[in-house]
Parts: structure tokens; sequence; C-alpha cells
């Protein structure tokens, strides 16, 4: 398998989130892996946090000026063009390495899933025999 990336990292968590929803026998190997994810997740956030703080317009107080409410809010960067650059590279950096514990698809018995959702976890977390 070839290193993973931060991009990787942010769409593996996803899928964990979306199977730790599922009414599985798989909610230990699912949480064993949301845990071993967390620092590297830290590690992307405050590097997120980072770029904010640097790049963003701050108002009279010196803090980031946003636009927007609920999820279409958005922070206001001086130059969009390099935060957008700043966070490409951020998402492409290698990954921390992670100690993935490994199961076997089929603990998910019969639970219905959706593909797109496991198809990150293959050959990082989840296996065949």
């Amino acid at each position: 398998m070839s290193e993973l990336k931060n991009k990787d990292i942010l769409v593996i968590n996803e899928s964990l989130l979306y199977l730790n929803n599922m009414k599985t026998a798989a909610w230990y190997q699912i949480s064993k892996n949301l845990r071993a994810v967390k620092g590297a997740l830290k590690e992307i956030n405050d590097s997120k946090e980072d770029l904010i703080k640097n790049l963003s317009k701050k108002d009279e107080n010196g803090q980031p000026i946003y636009e927007g409410e609920g999820v279409d809010r958005a922070v206001v960067f001086e130059n969009p063009e390099e935060a957008n650059q700043k966070w490409y590279e951020i998402l492409n950096d290698v990954a921390p390495n992670i100690e993935w514990y490994k199961f076997n698809f089929e603990k998910f018995g019969d639970v219905e899933l959706d593909a797109l959702a496991i198809e990150p976890l293959i050959d990082v977390c989840l296996i065949e025999d």
C-alpha cells in the first residue's frame, strides 16, 4: 500500500464515522480505528487553524473575519489563491504513520453498506482472507 496523505486520512475518517452509525458487530474495530486516527486529525486541524490565523482578514480585535451563516460560514482570506494553495499542500502532505486495527469485512455480516463509504478502508484497515 502506498503512503497515505492527509486528504486520505480525512476520507478514511468520514468512512469510519459512517460505519460508526451502523448497527454492526464491527463496532469495536471501528472504534479502535477512530481512536487511531485522532492524532493525525489533530495535526491536520492544527495546520488548518494556523493557515486561518496567518492568512485570514482580521477584524479590529485581530480575529479572523467570516462571511455567511451556519454550514455556509467561510473564512475571508487576504489572498484566497495563496490560502487555497497552502490548503492544497496541507492536504497532499504525507500523513503521519497510523497503526491501523485491521479486521475482516465479514465482521459486518448482513449489514447493508455503501460501497463508496467502504472503499477508502480497503487495504488500510479492512481486509479479506
